[in-house]
């Protein structure tokens, strides 16, 4: 991650890491070696991956392939994401390649 970041890996193991990622004002962040799962913990804003811009908000989870091109973009002052880094898959680039749309779902919002 870049200078401008706060990221705190909570979970390092073989077949994946858990992160929380709060950006600081701006997200600069480049591509990544490994498939990343966000899952929007608090704040809203645009994800933009590839060529999608995409609004956000609390709930909301974007799958990323590896090294494609992505960031946060006019979040929320509490914007904060879980961030789930994901070993390669077997079959190669190919099959990456078939993968590159971003996917979104709404997960059940917080009780209360």
């Amino acid at each position: 991650m870049t200078s401008n970041t706060d990221y705190t890996c909570l979970i390092q193991a073989p077949a994946f890491d858990v992160g929380f990622y709060r950006p600081v004002r701006f997200d600069k962040q480049s591509p990544h070696a490994r498939d990343e799962l966000y899952i929007i913990a608090e704040g809203t804003g645009t994800f933009a991956c590839g060529n999608e811009q995409i609004h956000f908000s609390e709930g909301d989870l974007f799958f990323v392939p590896a090294g494609v091109e992505h960031s946060f973009r006019n979040f929320s002052y509490d914007f904060a994401t879980w961030v789930i880094f994901l070993t390669a898959r077997p079959g190669g680039r190919e099959k990456r390649r078939q993968s590159r749309r971003v996917g979104r779902k709404r997960v059940a919002p917080r009780a209360g």
